[in-house]
């Protein structure tokens, strides 16, 4: 059986575990099967770094290709990346075949195995902070709280400077990363009223996953668990001919990792050339944006996380692909996949915005952007676009316009440059500080897992992280994944950030929520959530004898914290079946 660290190893990188059935108690991966996929992604990012194609790579390449600032730092991780692809300390470049040789080595002495569960049980065993040479403002004020005059509605935002962050050693391990070392980022926290609309974001991006096929009108989602009035429509986006996006390589590197991760993907490869971008939108006129004035107006778009066959093909899709709507200067850059699949979506985002949100009847009054894993990174991507290229009636949507709720958003995503120009900076037309709020359970491989590897970056969110604990595994939880012995991944699951949210941050924590008194039904909305799981349909179509009652949550509002005092029900107690991340 695959022991946990050949999980993480490239589960981590993809959002929630998805419902293709793949098979019933499906094996778990080998540690051989593993290793070869990982093998394959230090192939893959050898050949990207040989940009002359000369079959070797030069320190040059190496400084191109996976960067080196701090140089103090940098520049010696790559020449001792180096030496172990070489096998010379004083190698200043590389050949295939020598990489090649000392992965058989590596794999066959099982030191690879060594260096990732060292990464795996602590990330403080795989990345270091670096302390830039002559820069001695850590954790001091950056963007706006530095500014002599804040930007207009950016009074009150707190950001600090996080130092440069690099991987530890310059192993073999490292050469599976797009970069070496993050520099010094400029990160905010996410302002009072950001916080206060954590909730519902959180709720939107629960609600997108009880619908299974936002094509079929008879695939209903629910509405969020927060506050009435709500309306809702899916928004479907199709992504035909992902094969063509890859090249002999690449679809290589992605059969391999998908052989791995999905195998039932990579033997049907040419069954399904398309991926469905799923993202739901709802909306309400009597949302309480203001305590104890219920009259809000507002638009919510929650983003859909990892279902379909496209869908795992678009999460292996590793290369680096330009944002193109973000300022050019800003340096926005992300995963092919994920920037294809934004792409494949955006027009309709944009005239059900125009549409809904930006008419004489209806002007929304807060734009909320969220989702949950996969979701949480498309809702980053949104955000980037809304802020820099969206209009409402004319004018530039700003700041205090959105907040963006990220849910266990993959981590890494951006550079330091993205982060610091668009989620950090002081122009309220085109920056999100103090607008976005990030939050993940302790442990949670996608969001604040112990080990990095698959994101291919050190790891960085774009906004302040606010962590809650996360839940032991109920006795008798039968808990169940694709991977049926692989556990770790429990504390990415829905039915744990739903009510330790309500009860940490909402309640414990001080944030207050915009509910304004209803609290809708958070227990039915975990249960459908892991019916769409397991049972492979949406909700709409579950078999009733399945599920078991859940409890209700009326008249359980406590107004002077603006919380919601429901009876959360166990996963274990809301099916027959167990649970499902």
């Amino acid at each position: 059986m695959c022991p946990h660290w050949c999980m993480a190893l490239l589960l981590a990188s993809f959002g929630q575990t998805s419902a293709i059935r793949l098979k019933a108690k499906q094996r778990a991966p080998s540690s051989s099967e593993a290793m070869t996929a990982f093998r394959e992604k230090i192939l893959f990012r050898f050949t990207h770094v040989d940009t002359d194609g000369d079959g070797r790579v030069s320190l040059e390449e190496m400084k191109s290709g996976f960067g080196h600032e701090p140089e103090h730092v940098g520049e010696g991780l790559l020449r001792q990346m180096l030496a172990e692809c070489a096998g010379d300390p004083l190698a200043l470049e590389c050949t295939r075949g020598q990489m090649e040789k000392a992965l058989d080595v590596w794999v066959a002495s099982h030191a690879e195995r060594t260096a990732v569960a060292l990464l795996e049980s602590n990330p403080e065993h795989g990345f270091m902070d670096v302390r830039d040479l002559n820069k001695t403002d850590l954790l001091l004020p950056c963007g706006p709280s530095a500014a002599l005059k804040p930007g207009a509605g950016f009074e009150g935002v707190v950001c600090r400077v996080h130092g440069a962050k690099c991987v530890r050693n310059g192993n073999l391990v490292a050469w599976s990363l797009g970069d070496v070392c993050h520099s010094r980022t400029c990160v905010c926290e996410a302002t009072a009223e950001t916080k206060r609309l954590a909730k519902v974001g959180l709720m939107g991006a629960a609600a997108v996953t009880t619908a299974r096929n936002f094509s079929d009108p008879g695939d209903e989602m629910m509405m969020p668990s927060c506050g009435d009035g709500w309306t809702g429509d899916k928004i479907v986006g199709r992504l035909d001919g992902i094969h063509t996006h890859m090249n002999a390589i690449e679809t290589m590197a992605a059969k391999n990792m998908l052989n791995y991760l999905a195998p039932y993907v990579a033997k049907n490869w040419s069954k399904e050339d398309f991926a469905d971008t799923e993202v739901g939108f709802y909306k309400t006129r009597t949302h309480e944006l203001t305590k104890g004035k219920p009259d809000g107006k507002v638009c919510m778009f929650s983003w859909q996380a990892t279902r379909s066959m496209g869908d795992w093909k678009l999460n292996v899709m590793f290369k680096q692909r330009n944002f193109r709507y973000a300022p050019p200067s800003a340096g926005v850059m992300s995963q092919e996949g994920l920037v294809l699949s934004y792409d494949s979506v955006r027009e309709q985002l944009m005239q059900k915005f125009q549409d809904e949100c930006c008419t004489p009847d209806f002007t929304a009054d807060k734009i909320i952007i969220s989702g949950h894993s996969h979701g949480g990174a498309m809702a980053a991507l949104h955000a980037v676009d809304m802020i820099s290229q969206w209009k409402c009636k004319g004018r530039d949507l700003r700041a205090k316009d959105l907040a963006v709720i990220l849910v266990a958003p993959h981590s890494g995503m951006f550079t330091s440059s993205a982060i610091t120009n668009v989620f950090s900076c002081n122009d309220p037309a085109a920056c999100l500080a103090g607008s976005v709020a990030t939050i993940t359970t302790v442990g949670d491989y996608v969001g604040d897992g112990r080990m990095r590897l698959s994101f291919g970056s050190v790891p960085r969110h774009p906004s302040e992280v606010f962590r809650v604990p996360c839940p032991e595994i109920p006795p008798g939880a039968n808990y169940n994944n694709e991977m049926d012995d692989y556990t770790d991944f429990w504390c990415h699951g829905m039915y744990n950030y739903v009510p330790e949210v309500e009860r940490r941050l909402v309640g414990q924590a001080g944030w207050g929520s915009t509910c304004g008194g209803v609290c809708g039904n958070p227990n039915r909305m975990v249960q459908c959530n892991q019916w769409v799981l397991m049972g492979g349909t949406g909700c709409s179509y579950a078999n009733n004898s399945w599920l078991l009652p859940e409890t209700k949550c009326e008249g359980r509002w406590l107004p002077n914290e603006e919380r919601c005092d429901c009876h959360f029900d166990l996963c274990t107690e809301l099916t027959k079946h167990g649970c499902h991340s």
